[in-house]
């Protein structure tokens, strides 16, 4: 049973709120989209996050849009009939209008009425100019752009068919499980480059998918008045790199095709990687068809396996086994139902393919020496490189300047060139907005200060702070248990590490074997025969080190699940000293200050406070901060001075009265304050002018 502030494995409507996401005019959208946000203490994220995006299956999707579609255009059409008795009794009551007008008039009425007789009453985008001088009208603006989504639903269903990313009549009901299956593989891996996708359930009963909200900005996204931004960072950073290799990763054996810039999520702060928008994924066709049936797609995904990988995915794929992954794609349906949202046994065994490509491409790049313990400026600028020289090679026959990515002036043709890592993508995306700017296009380039004032936006997903810090506590308890349940078999682990090192340099030798290594090799049938045996072997010791592996994560997880009462309780209690903490600056000063807390004129001698602005008088204001769980009072003289300093608080008040000892006072003259600042700092409010000598803070 999950606890009040833990989310739960299926989010469910009585938990979020949604609300239909508005869309730029003309965006096709892969799907009908909402904002999500967690209702009560519940968060949507494993981290405590609180926001996030759901989304329809397409056959939902495109009901949803006819019907809210259908119910605009019946609205629509009502407001068109007051049109037309407006536009009749317009030539009888305006006297002003010409005969051109009038006869606009005739026929603007005649076209009204002819629309609200015929058996296709669905207004669309191009009818409203026949509406001039009212086609701005939101009523029937509405229902054109509701038909727009319609449409653009319908062709992106056509889209992802010829893509092999649906199957059959029921037109890409899986769709919600090929982002949660993509998430489900990140979390395989332990890459943690994917959005934390899961799946929910809506107040109608419906499935939805969860995309729970990232930190970070995409590399280039949307701004006002129909202008991009490039988030300018410096991509070089070894945090960012390998994020961007680990995404290669995943995506390669999800075989998604629709990872761009604009879904790819940086973290300024930390150089954390996070692919959203995933469930253009688990196609049934092979990577060469899908490569081949791009089309509008063309230009965005990497058409090539990694050019680098670091050291400990490496070792993850080569850890992970076919069937575990299988088994857990396997397990995906939608909530509530049979087998709806299940992935094809065609599309599960096209990951399990890519599964055993990649672990064939870690050997070739280990033989390679691109299994990196570290990224660096060398991985950076060789990624760089590689990039503008598939470029040079794709318009080998243009001009000079049109061969070089660095040169040429066609933000097109930088776009739809194959991409040969996220890397290269993402300096494609940086020549376009030099491009742009050199034109004077709708793009900036921006820092993350840039970004987060052009969006309002903070760039940091908002958390519930109690899961936040059970994760915390989760997380450092978990560091702390994995040496202890590792100790009792660490001969074994150093001897299979020694066995997959010995494995690793029989192969780096038989890479550029001798004469000598060509001998020995007869006994396996030769080079080729000697690798496939050395990798065997390695891949067995790795295989034992990962079902050891999880073992011990099976023995600290019930450790963490017998501990979790205590634990929970550790993290609320942690999360209120924080906020007792905080709440205790906020109200104390920011270095010893004299205050005067007389107002200045004769009152009731109480001084009502507003406990959510409670913090006590202070030479600046303060944001707000706590209030205090009780009603208490303090008599302070006519004409004294209260010296805090910046550990002070209310409570330290409240204390002093309730041991009957008096505040610290101090009659000299500092820091004098007028009546209006001490009411806004404090929120006072006036109660009574009666006059009194001495006066009370008294909490409401």
């Amino acid at each position: 049973m999950p606890f009040d502030f833990e989310p739960t494995e299926i989010s469910e409507s009585p938990d979020f709120s949604m609300q239909a996401r508005e869309t730029t005019e003309g965006e096709a959208q892969a799907n009908v989209t909402f904002s999500l946000r967690s209702q009560g203490e519940r968060p949507l994220g494993k981290s405590g996050e609180l926001s996030g995006v759901a989304k329809m299956d397409p056959r939902e999707a495109l009901l949803y849009l006819e019907e809210a579609r259908d119910r605009a255009n019946e609205q629509a059409m009502v407001r068109l009939a007051e049109i037309a008795q407006e536009i009749e009794h317009k030539p009888n009551t305006d006297n002003t209008l010409d005969e051109n007008q009038r006869t606009r008039f005739q026929r603007q009425r005649i076209w009204i009425q002819t629309k609200l007789e015929s058996d296709n009453r669905t207004l669309i985008h191009s009818d409203l100019p026949a509406l001039a001088g009212y086609h701005t009208d939101p009523i029937l603006v509405k229902p054109t752009e509701l038909h727009r989504q319609v449409v653009y639903q319908g062709l992106n269903q056509n889209i992802y068919q010829s893509l092999g990313v649906q199957d059959g009549e029921e037109r890409g009901t899986a769709m919600l499980t090929r982002s949660v299956g993509t998430s489900k593989v990140d979390e395989l891996l332990g890459t943690h480059v994917i959005s934390e996708e899961k799946y929910g359930v809506d107040e109608h009963g419906r499935p939805i998918g969860i995309s729970v909200r990232v930190d970070g900005f995409g590399v280039i996204g949307k701004l006002p008045e129909r202008r991009e931004y490039q988030l300018d960072v410096d991509y070089s950073r070894p945090e960012i790199q390998k994020g961007l290799y680990d995404l290669e990763v995943i995506d390669y054996i999800t075989g998604q095709v629709d990872r761009h810039p604009g879904n790819i999520f940086i973290d300024p702060e930390t150089g954390a990687v996070k692919g959203i928008d995933n469930d253009l994924s688990f196609p049934s066709r092979s990577r060469e068809d899908v490569l081949g049936n791009l089309g509008d797609a063309l230009g965005k995904p990497v058409v090539n396996k990694p050019l680098f990988m670091h050291e400990d995915t490496a070792r993850k794929i080569e850890n992970l086994s076919p069937e575990r992954l299988r088994q857990t794609l396997r397990a995906l349906k939608y909530p509530g139902e049979e087998n709806r949202g299940k992935l094809t046994p065609e599309e599960i065994e096209g990951a399990v393919t890519r599964l055993k490509e990649m672990k064939e491409h870690v050997r070739v790049l280990r033989g390679t020496g691109h299994v990196v313990a570290e990224f660096n400026q060398q991985t950076y600028n060789e990624a760089i490189e590689h990039q503008k020289a598939s470029f040079a090679r794709e318009n080998a026959n243009r001009e000079e300047t049109e061969r070089s990515l660095d040169t040429v002036m066609g933000p097109q043709a930088v776009g739809r060139s194959n991409k040969t890592s996220y890397l290269g993508s993402i300096y494609c995306e940086q020549r376009k907005t030099e491009i742009a700017i050199e034109e004077g296009e709708a793009r900036d380039r921006l820092d993350p200060e840039g970004v987060r004032q052009a969006t309002n936006s903070t760039g940091k997903s908002t958390r519930n702070p109690e899961q936040a810090e059970l994760t915390r506590l989760e997380t450092e308890r978990r560091n702390e248990l994995r040496p202890r349940e590792t100790e009792p078999q660490q001969q074994d682990f150093e001897r299979l590490n020694a066995r997959v090192a010995q494995m690793n340099r029989r192969l780096e030798r038989l890479e550029h074997p001798n004469l000598w290594d060509r001998f020995k090799a007869i006994w396996h049938g030769g080079v080729e025969g000697a690798k496939r045996a050395f990798n065997g072997k390695r891949l067995e010791a790795l295989q034992e080190m990962d079902e050891r592996n999880r073992i011990i994560e099976g023995n600290i997880n019930l450790t963490l699940d017998e501990e979790r009462g205590a634990r929970w309780d550790q993290a609320k209690q942690n999360v209120q000293n924080a906020r007792l903490q905080d709440q205790g600056n906020n109200v104390g000063l920011n270095q010893s200050q004299h205050v005067d807390v007389n107002l200045g004129e004769e009152i009731d001698g109480r001084l009502l406070l507003n406990p959510e602005k409670l913090g006590l008088v202070d030479t600046k204001p303060h944001k707000p901060g706590f209030a205090l769980k009780d009603s208490s009072e303090i008599s302070i003289d006519d004409g004294e001075k209260v010296e805090l300093n910046k550990q002070s608080s209310v409570r330290d008040l409240m204390r002093s009265r309730d041991s009957d000892k008096s505040p610290k006072v101090t009659n000299e003259p500092e820091h004098e304050l007028d009546d209006d600042s001490v009411r806004s700092q404090v929120g006072v409010k006036k109660t009574d002018p009666t006059t009194q000598k001495g006066q009370s803070l008294k909490t409401q």
